[in-house]
């Protein structure tokens, strides 16, 4: 096996890239991610790699002239843990079956890690940053996945663990389906709402309408409900806005939810929105005119929703208003109401508010 170690030079980056595509090919639950956006975090000129103090070597294994895996190493200097240690981070990680690869690939990078740069704690698998992808998808395998939960070959956990890795964080993400499961969880979080509301809480709906100024205050309010969130790392308002700018082909207003206080202050947010897993596997990574309309075509028979994320300033959540669980409440209310009765609550801590109220 051959390891080759790179920054930026385009050939490699290229069999970096297609290696992914020709790993899932064939693969029903994979969905593409779009190959220009790859190769945009590839480039010198993305945004991460003009930031003080990061860092980055890529690595790519090769075994009788086939690619058989692939990983990043990369120093984010935003990101630290909890006691305010700096963290390297492990990602973009893919590899055949062969836990002697997997191995090689890992040691490489661990090593560029440790000796190179003097990183301490390595986390993967992780993107850069928790923006651009993180987490391993460890169960589920036989259930139908979904367009913001990561997805991998099942043995990449066992890869990782058997070379030195732990599990630092557990996510659950969970399917609710049936009008009666949903009514359910909605009925036990009415009286709150009625109760917010005659306090002089308001609640209103994204508006399309004015979708620049609705994205610098979700950019805001955002960052002050999950600066608390493991890995989260500040991100610039333009970067935000590209990153959610897909928003646009998924958002249904009602599923997405600001809430005000009795000051009119922003104390929390909901979003959910259209599955559009389907959509983008219809895209096959390419966006070109027919990949657009194979898109459009494929968004419009979505009647999945994912309720992707929801939060509350540290200001609400020190006044103990229960104002995380009166806009879950009010999201799936609005999702009962528009008739769908299929939803993926997504990426809930283990141990969360939310994880506990589904049971």
């Amino acid at each position: 096996m051959e390891l080759t170690r790179f920054t930026f030079e385009p050939g490699l980056v290229s069999a970096f890239v297609d290696f992914g595509f020709d790993h899932y090919r064939g693969d029903p639950r994979w969905v593409p991610p779009q190959r220009l956006r790859l190769h945009q975090q590839l480039d010198p000129s993305f945004e991460f790699y003009h930031l003080p103090g990061n860092n980055h070597c890529h690595f790519l294994a090769s075994q009788d002239g086939c690619v058989v895996g692939r990983v990043t190493a990369a120093v984010n200097r935003q990101l630290h843990d909890r006691h305010g240690e700096s963290v390297g981070t492990i990602g973009f990680y893919e590899c055949v079956d062969d836990d002697e690869i997997a191995s090689e690939l890992l040691g490489a990078a661990v090593s560029w890690l440790r000796c190179e740069r003097g990183m301490k704690q390595i986390w993967g698998p992780m993107n850069f940053d928790i923006w651009h992808g993180y987490r391993f998808m460890t169960n589920g395998f036989d259930t139908p996945g979904f367009d913001t939960e990561p997805y991998n070959k099942p043995f990449y956990g066992p890869q990782f663990e058997g070379n030195g890795f732990a599990p630092l964080q557990h996510w659950h993400s969970v399917e609710v389906t049936g009008r009666s499961a949903i009514e359910e969880l909605t009925a036990q979080k009415a009286d709150g709402y009625k109760s917010l509301c005659k306090r002089g809480y308001t609640f209103h709906s994204f508006d399309p309408g004015r979708f620049d100024d609705q994205l610098t205050l979700l950019h805001r309010v955002f960052g002050r409900s999950f600066h608390r969130f493991l890995g989260y790392t500040p991100i610039s308002r333009d970067r935000f806005a590209e990153l959610f700018a897909p928003l646009r082909h998924a958002l249904y207003p009602p599923f997405f939810t600001f809430a005000e206080d009795d000051c009119r202050n922003t104390a929390g947010f909901a979003m959910a929105w259209h599955d559009l897993s389907a959509a983008l596997r219809a895209m096959r990574g390419r966006q070109h005119m027919l990949a657009k309309l194979q898109f459009l075509a494929r968004r419009r028979r979505s009647q999945r929703i994912v309720f992707y994320a929801g939060g509350v300033t540290p200001e609400e959540e020190a006044r103990q208003t229960c104002l995380g669980d009166v806009l879950i409440y009010r999201t799936l209310h609005a999702i009962l109401d528009a008739g769908y009765e299929d939803v993926i609550v997504a990426i809930m801590a283990r141990g969360s508010p939310v994880r506990h109220m589904l049971g």
